[in-house]
């Protein structure tokens, strides 16, 4: 499998409806994974999903009043549409309207604002064998309950083991509108259908964390990470 092909796998994993499906998350409970460390409410950090209907499809990342996600999980909106949104900051998590701003690479910018200005992050500057920290939204659940309660997550741990151009990757091909000069990040860590749009951080020599982008794709043993 080249490296077009194995992209071409990826993205399809992210945006097939079939991840949804009771045989496959049979399937992805059966495999091994690492521990799972749940953080309680009161030291989760603010976190939403976006909805369709009355269940997630995606996870979010907040920062502030801005919200990032994967641009594919707002493939059907145009910016300044609404966009429903789950969000926890303390206690239980509360629906709420954001507006899409703008869809660059495969990343969605949100705010709560319609109008008020909002920045594009600095591009990432990520190399391989980059320490980095991704919080993975859980959105298994068809009980839309499970989401009323709180917003599960929890953290994997990785190294980045290669930088790509979308044009390299093949990425223009799957993705029409993106730059062929948008940045993507393979890591050695896994993901499944929901985590689109989870947080990336890079962490720096004294444990600080930096966000560098959201979770695009990803299979049981390597996830790409669209950069800003």
């Amino acid at each position: 499998m080249n490296k077009k092909h194995l992209i071409a796998f990826l993205v399809g994993c992210a945006v097939a409806t079939v991840a949804r499906s009771a045989p496959i998350k049979d399937y992805v409970r059966s495999i091994s994974q690492p521990r799972l460390f749940f953080r309680t409410i009161s030291h989760t950090p603010p976190r939403a999903v976006l909805m369709d209907g009355i269940l997630p499809v995606c996870s979010a990342v907040v920062d502030g009043d801005i919200l990032y996600t994967a641009g594919h999980c707002v493939r059907r909106k145009k910016e300044g549409d609404e966009v429903e949104v789950l969000l926890q900051k303390d206690g239980e998590p509360t629906r709420q309207t954001v507006y899409l701003r703008k869809v660059y690479s495969d990343i969605a910018i949100l705010s709560f604002s319609k109008t008020d200005p909002i920045e594009t992050p600095k591009e990432a500057q990520v190399k391989a064998g980059a320490r980095v920290v991704a919080v993975m939204g859980i959105l298994f659940a068809d009980d839309p309950d499970v989401y009323r309660a709180s917003l599960p997550y929890f953290e994997r741990e990785a190294k980045v083991l290669a930088v790509f151009t979308a044009k390299e990757i093949g990425m223009i091909d799957l993705l029409p509108d993106i730059s062929p000069t948008a940045k993507f990040a393979l890591v050695s860590f896994g993901s499944f259908g929901g985590n689109s749009g989870s947080g990336v951080y890079i962490v720096d020599e004294q444990g600080k964390r930096h966000l560098i982008g959201v979770v695009s794709a990803g299979v049981s043993d390597y996830t790409i990470v669209a950069l800003f």
